[in-house]
């Protein structure tokens, strides 16, 4: 466990985990900063942690939940969720998450795409401005 990362957030993101699987997974892997589930039907489901908040990717599409007052959720809102939520555009075709501290980002083909917050540039977009859907 990562000292900046709470056990809540990951307990919570495995519940999802096994929710998003239906109950029906043959296999569970707790990879530290994320979850991934196969469940019966070879659908791999990927739950990633960042500070406060999680994401999963399933089928290509991203949702994302918990703490959102910088954008992390990638909603175009500020409103904390306690259910996920799609991310704006990340409907298709993402291979893999990274979430931090207060920020996500998705790789998208071979595209970067990130969101959140903004600080020394953090998203790579060339500015300081926090972004709440994905820029590249």
């Amino acid at each position: 466990m990562h000292g900046w990362r709470s056990s809540r957030t990951l307990r919570r993101a495995g519940l999802w985990a096994l929710a998003l699987a239906s109950l029906d997974a043959s296999a569970i892997y707790n990879l530290g900063s994320f979850w991934q589930v196969i469940n019966q039907f070879n659908r791999r489901i990927v739950v990633s942690t960042g500070y406060q908040h999680a994401c999963a990717l399933m089928n290509g599409a991203v949702s994302c939940w918990g703490y959102n007052a910088r954008g992390e959720l990638g909603d175009g809102t500020t409103v904390n969720r306690g259910t996920p939520v799609p991310v704006s555009g990340l409907t298709a075709n993402v291979n893999q998450l990274a979430l931090g501290t207060y920020f996500s980002c998705a790789l998208v083909g071979s595209n970067v795409q990130c969101w959140g917050e903004n600080s020394a540039g953090k998203l790579g977009d060339g500015t300081t401005v926090n972004r709440y859907t994905p820029v590249s």
